[in-house]
């Protein structure tokens, strides 16, 4: 029979109260708590903002397969997942989220090869989501990123099966190699995002993406961002000031294939000399959207629902204003 073990943390708990030997000095002392799987370190931290730590999972629990964390124990709200606390388990398949659960650490859930399912309770507090966290999580196809994520650190996903992002709007940064290897993507559409910023390799390698959508916040693209990327097709690109972009940001490829559009009153930034847009082939300004009573639209779709940044001149497509939803015809404005 299928092993499978909900890891409820209820029952008989035992309390041991130790000293503290953590590098930083904000921790007094900690009570290591000892669950039916896991085990816990409940800190005392000098501000008064003591804290919940899962740490580890108990040996004899090496083979769980799924993973249901409560909010609570014994009145103490679960926090944090600590660095590595899961890390190489070869079968876990899922894991339930608690509701007060703020940050998961490096490693965390790193090299779990078979885990497939993330979920959240409704008004998740995840705020962080540290230094490979998921890494190496090859099934991992889709990920519920919460509404309160705020960070995502370096290789946290890299190599993992996500086939696409949804990235929440208070997200305001992604570290170095993030998403690299994420092989199963098509699209990177980080619009709604906070980002300043594509951090080195975030997405490199991720071979199968064609379309990408910058932000207008983002302030600079990093090296090799989109190195190996070789099947971009369109780099729109929302800022307003032209981005700083390091010249190995995408490939050769790329530069010489793919086509670049910028918001229409902003080609003398985006056409400098010193940036490395100017690498690309092809840019141009982002088409206006005019109805057929010749009014400026706001937000529209393709005829099968799948948003444009900048669509072909003629074609005609769907605006959304509100409740409000009518068919649009795209017209061209500058080209370079």
């Amino acid at each position: 029979m299928k092993r499978t073990i909900f890891a409820l943390i209820m029952g008989l708990m035992s309390y041991i109260v130790a000293s503290a030997t953590a590098e930083t000095d904000s921790i007094t002392s900690y009570e290591v708590i000892q669950a039916d799987s896991l085990v816990c370190h409940y800190n005392h931290y000098a501000s008064g903002a003591d804290s919940l730590v899962i740490v580890a999972i108990k040996e004899a629990f090496n083979n769980i397969e799924h993973l249901v964390i409560p909010d609570q124990i014994w009145g103490h709200e679960i926090q944090q997942v600590s660095n590595g606390a899961f890390k190489n388990h070869p079968n876990l398949k899922s894991v339930s989220m608690p509701s007060h659960l703020t940050s998961i650490n490096a490693s965390a859930f790193q090299n779990c090869p078979q885990l497939a399912s993330v979920t959240w309770p409704h008004g998740s507090s995840l705020g962080y989501i540290g230094t490979s966290a998921f890494e190496d999580c090859v099934a991992l196809a889709t990920f519920p990123f919460p509404a309160s994520l705020r960070g995502i650190d370096n290789r946290a996903f890299m190599n993992t099966a996500l086939t696409e992002l949804s990235l929440p709007s208070n997200l305001s940064f992604v570290g170095s190699e993030c998403f690299s290897g994420c092989t199963g993507l098509t699209e990177i559409d980080l619009t709604n995002t906070r980002l300043s910023g594509i951090s080195y390799a975030a997405f490199q390698g991720c071979t199968n993406v064609t379309s990408v959508t910058l932000p207008e916040t983002t302030s600079y693209v990093g090296g090799n961002a989109f190195a190996g990327c070789d099947k971009i097709e369109t780099v729109n690109v929302l800022a307003v000031s032209a981005p700083y972009c390091e010249s190995t940001a995408f490939s050769s490829t790329v530069y010489a294939n793919a086509t670049v559009t910028y918001p229409s009153g902003s080609e003398a930034s985006y056409t400098s000399p010193y940036q490395g847009w100017m690498n690309f082939a092809s840019m141009h300004s982002t088409t206006h959207i005019v109805d057929l009573e010749g009014q400026v639209t706001a937000t529209y779709y393709d005829l099968s629902g799948r948003r444009i940044v900048a669509p072909t001149p003629g074609q005609v497509v769907i605006e959304a204003r509100g409740t409000s939803i009518r068919k649009v015809l795209a017209r061209q404005a500058s080209l370079r």
